[in-house]
């Protein structure tokens, strides 16, 4: 069975000492879980410009060491003018994975590149055939369609791994406060802020992107999201509605690791939070068992 240790963080930015605490999280997970090390970090809201997380990506242990140089790298938006509705400037997600690890069967190998999916409804056929099945008054249409091209959207990277595919997502997740003219459907998820916004998570979900992957998958594949989704564990679990159904998880506050796989071996073990003065948001870690 493969299994796969994941470590993500809402670093709420990228000045020191943010860099040494994420060393520190990943060198006491390798630490603790030797024969199973730490091999997929991700951060969200980090500098846009090289900060202490890029700087400890690039040049400490086990970062310098055995993952991929330079860390994988995506804004959280597209730049204006491309979503010119967007709320607040755009930071950056950053993702480095083990390559040179000290086994080769925990070598992640990228398949494609590091890219924001695109729930924008004139790209992508499903979140529009969602959106329009909503019945939604021709204003309300215009403003949901707006949303869902100006949010802050998942970063999508696969690997090749365990015999089969990892699809990884990340996710700075948008705030039902910041769109609250789309929250047709007055669902009003638990979470700091206001909670996170619904509609976002139905348009991820029924994207034609994210929906082609789940179609194709094999009992050796496995999907990830993994991020700070501003919802906490009850919005995500059952019996929340259609929050990624068929999902295990480990979940601390607002971050959240999630797996699905059709594999009847799939597990969520070994899952930690390391606290952090500098964020709301604590240091998550788990291992998914597939």
């Amino acid at each position: 069975m493969p299994s796969l240790r994941v470590l993500t963080w809402n670093s709420n930015g990228g000045a020191v000492p943010r860099g040494g605490q994420l060393v520190a999280a990943a060198n006491a997970l390798t630490g603790m879980y030797p024969g199973h090390p730490l091999q997929l970090c991700v951060c969200q809201e980090t500098g846009v410009a090289p900060d202490s997380i890029h700087a400890a990506f690039t040049g400490t242990p086990p970062f310098s060491v055995s993952f991929v140089q330079p860390p994988l790298f995506s804004r959280e938006h597209l730049p204006i003018p491309a979503q010119p509705f967007r709320i607040m400037p755009s930071r950056a997600y950053r993702l480095t994975y083990m390559d040179a690890g000290p086994a080769a069967a925990l070598n992640l190998v990228p398949v494609g590149g590091f890219n924001l999916v695109n729930l924008d409804p004139a790209v992508d056929a499903g979140v529009a055939g969602w959106i329009a099945a909503q019945g939604l008054a021709p204003g309300l249409l215009v403003t949901v369609n707006q949303c869902a091209a100006n949010i802050r959207w998942p970063v999508y990277q696969q690997f090749a791994y365990g015999g089969g595919s990892v699809h990884f997502f990340t996710w700075h997740a948008p705030l039902r406060n910041n769109w609250l003219g789309a929250n047709f459907s007055g669902i009003v998820l638990p979470g700091g802020g206001g909670g996170t916004l619904w509609e976002a998570f139905q348009f991820f979900q029924h994207s034609t992107f994210y929906t082609g992957i789940m179609a194709g998958l094999g009992v050796n594949d496995i999907v990830i999201v993994a991020g700070d989704l501003n919802t906490t564990g009850p919005g995500v679990a059952p019996p929340a509605p259609n929050m990624f159904p068929g999902y295990i998880g480990f979940s601390h506050n607002l971050s959240h690791i999630l797996a699905h796989s059709p594999s009847a071996a799939l597990g969520m073990v070994e899952g930690h939070n390391s606290p952090s003065p500098q964020s709301p948001h604590n240091l998550v870690s788990a291992r998914a068992i597939w």
